[in-house]
């Protein structure tokens, strides 16, 4: 051991009273100084805590500490590290794993954290437009573009959720898909209908140009497809009927224009667009459909077989003349009955619909 001479033939009392009389310096191999034991003990310095006072950088100012001593408690405790799970790069294989982010095949889109979010998510959600925008360049396909997060949100919904409707552009002209479901069920056309949002309604349905595709220089080709404004969300809604239910006149003009169809039936209760605005007792939207929907059915009944004017709903007498004119099935057993007195009032048998129906479709 340094610092002794072991070829001495002195006792080992001797030896040892010798060395507590000496003065100058002596390297036994330990860690001599009692404030580095202290500050380095087992008890006060945990296997995790030496691995993040180190790799942090931290430097030790105690100007006492020897360095071969340091060196000593770095390749001990170094050596006593474990990493728990899989290693990207095992250095103790004959095969140095190329870590997948650094890759130029695309493949750092795949990556994703303990939410489920990429980069392009993340970018997204944090209004990063820019950012958002040379991600989407990036890809090498647009199945990067359609990554869920752990809630089933694709970028498109994030884009559509922040109200971002030129990073919803770029996703749908990049190829990315508009009909993803998240995990309520919604499309980003059912979220944008549902927040209200035309500009990103027009953003996912207005068609693709080629101008516009060549504007993100992609390197790979997509074959747009019309979105299908049909689509039910798990309530058995779509789109439209969304825009129906939150009264957003606009946005079911425009899915209007684009080809929705106005007399569709939710999967629920067969209830159409119109079933609903007489429903939730909203007559601005039930004078548009009757007015500017031309091609409006009002005899199309529910799964029950009801029409609008058998749902026992209190109609004002205008509505409900203009109704039976479009053909609208009568609550009446028969037509000689006084409608004069009856068309605003609720039917004793059937009071009970409204509560009911109303619970029934979640528009309490």
């Amino acid at each position: 051991m340094y610092g002794i001479d072991n070829t001495s033939s002195a006792s080992t009392e001797d030896v040892a009273k010798s060395a507590k009389n000496d003065t100058r310096p002596v390297d036994s191999g330990f860690i001599s100084s009692p404030d580095i034991s202290e500050t380095f003990s087992s008890e006060n310095f945990s296997k995790s805590d030496s691995s993040d006072y180190f790799m942090s950088g931290h430097e030790v100012q105690d100007e006492d500490m020897k360095v071969d001593n340091r060196m000593y408690y770095l390749s001990e405790s170094l050596s006593k590290i474990k990493l728990e799970g899989a290693c990207i790069n095992d250095l103790s294989s004959d095969k140095s794993v190329e870590a997948t982010w650094i890759k130029e095949d695309g493949s750092q889109f795949l990556l994703q954290d303990e939410h489920g979010n990429t980069h392009l998510h993340l970018a997204i959600y944090f209004c990063y437009s820019d950012m958002a925008v040379n991600l989407i360049r990036a890809a090498t396909s647009p199945v990067y573009l359609d990554l869920l997060d752990q809630d089933g949100q694709s970028p498109i919904h994030l884009a559509v959720a922040t109200n971002q409707p030129q990073i919803v552009r770029a996703l749908i002209v990049a190829g990315a898909q508009p009909g993803t479901r998240n995990s309520r069920g919604e499309s980003p056309l059912h979220m944008a209908a549902r927040l209200g949002l035309y500009n990103c309604c027009t953003a996912i349905l207005e068609p693709v140009g080629k101008e516009e595709f060549k504007s993100l220089s992609l390197t790979y080709n997509v074959n747009h497809k019309s979105v299908d404004l049909e689509q039910w969300n798990y309530e058995g809604q779509t789109c439209s009927h969304i825009a129906a239910v939150h009264c957003h006149i606009d946005i079911l003009r425009l899915f209007m224009r684009c080809g929705a169809n106005i007399n569709a039936r939710e999967g629920r209760g067969g209830y159409t667009i119109l079933h609903f605005a007489i429903q939730n007792k909203m007559e601005k939207l039930a004078y548009f459909l009757l007015s500017e929907c031309s091609n409006l059915e009002a005899d199309v009944t529910t799964y029950a077989g009801k029409s609008v004017l058998q749902l026992g709903l209190p109609i004002n007498k205008g509505l409900s003349r203009t109704l039976l004119l479009r053909g609208a099935a009568s609550p009446y057993s028969s037509e000689d009955e006084d409608m004069e007195d009856c068309d605003s009032e609720i039917l004793p048998q059937n009071s009970h619909l409204y509560a009911h129906n109303t619970l029934l479709n979640g528009y309490a």
